[in-house]
């Protein structure tokens, strides 16, 4: 996995990510809750069964960054989104 500049390329970082992310929110909502930052759990009974994926082609590095571009013009919220993922390489 290596991680460069704007373009994300580690597509098992993004197949992780994606399968890794209920149980990820799970466990931070239950933590939530048991130090009581939160007064219920609303993913206490949430199940999450991955179903059949079809894979996706990756963006090409132009729409890369044509991505990037354009979410320097967007709300903060959504360029700051694409500006860590481009480094995380979740975007791919």
């Amino acid at each position: 996995m290596r991680c460069r500049l704007g373009i994300g390329s580690a597509r098992s970082a993004s197949r992780n990510a994606s399968s890794t992310l209920p149980s990820t929110q799970k466990a931070l909502f239950t933590y939530a809750f048991d130090n009581d930052h939160i007064t219920s759990n609303p993913m206490a009974r949430v199940k999450y069964i991955a179903g059949d994926r079809k894979e996706r082609d990756d963006f090409t590095p132009e729409e890369r960054k044509l991505i990037l571009i354009r979410a320097r013009e967007a709300e903060p919220h959504v360029y700051w989104v694409n500006l860590v993922c481009s480094f995380l390489g979740t975007r791919t």
